[in-house]
């Protein structure tokens, strides 16, 4: 049985790196190869490429990695018209490039919303588009998207709202300034008419206590500039000095005649 090695992460990086810069796909590729050595169906190659089989005879496959060495790569395509998603596409689909990847995963890392809640909380999603294909796209797993679904994922996450993480400074400013001008996080939603919706004392505690890494980043400007224009609680009014309690009156019998000044009270032989 002939040796066979394992089709690693990284080599499966590097073939479809290759296969990209290179503007190919596996059947274009494969094509190429037809009546050489090296030749291999477009079939395996895909399956070598999605990691449904993740070993390979060791020659086969230096073979296919040395015979795409040898294409030379293509110029690498710049500009925002790499990212417009109007430009023709083949057979419904269109390649990944490094500028719709980049885009991509900005968009991801702006909104903090990932592909399944993507999906799910979308309006006009189609039918076939799936957390798992926007997930390879993300990990550079796939090199070319139906452009409906492009259009679609890029349409859903610019129609979303930035986050803002929230750092130990930044959790630390809000408890800071609640002490500064002596609020709650109720009485200051209360003071505030102009407060967002769904925005409440509950949440802005779950912000404080660390409960949550991301908040809507408009809702956390909104908060922090509020504060910022409130004025410091007023110092409490001094106690006043506390006095030493005097030495109480003694406590007259009931319906004793008072002592006049000076006088000697009468014994009993006199």
């Amino acid at each position: 049985m002939p040796d066979r090695v394992e089709i690693t992460d990284d080599i499966r990086k590097a073939l479809n790196d290759g296969l990209r810069q290179r503007r190919l796909n596996p059947d274009t590729f494969c094509a190429r190869l037809t009546g050489t050595g090296d030749a291999i169906s477009a079939s395996l190659l895909k399956r070598w490429l999605n990691g449904s089989i993740r070993t390979a005879r060791a020659g086969r496959l230096e073979g296919v990695r040395a015979a795409l060495e040898a294409i030379p790569p293509c110029p690498e395509r710049t500009g925002p018209e790499c990212i417009d998603l109007d430009r023709p596409e083949r057979h419904g689909r269109m390649w990944i490039t490094p500028p719709i990847w980049e885009k991509l995963v900005a968009e991801y890392e702006r909104t903090g919303i990932g592909p399944k809640r993507l999906i799910e909380e979308g309006k006009d999603v189609p039918k076939d588009l799936t957390p798992r294909a926007i997930g390879r796209w993300l990990r550079r797993r796939a090199l070319s998207a139906p452009k409906p679904h492009l259009s679609c994922v890029l349409r859903l996450w610019s129609e979303r709202g930035s986050v803002t993480r929230l750092t130990p400074e930044i959790r630390a400013r809000l408890r800071s300034e609640a002490e500064r001008t002596g609020h709650s996080w109720a009485s200051f939603l209360r003071a505030m008419p102009d407060r967002p919706p769904g925005l409440s004392a509950n949440l802005l505690s779950r912000w404080a206590c660390a409960q949550l890494k991301n908040v809507p980043a408009e809702y956390l400007d909104w908060v922090l500039e509020r504060f910022a224009a409130m004025p410091d609680k007023p110092p409490k009014p001094p106690r006043p000095p506390k006095r030493k309690p005097g030495r109480p009156r003694k406590t007259e019998r009931p319906g004793a005649e008072p002592k006049a000044g000076g006088e000697e009270t009468p014994t009993a032989s006199g």
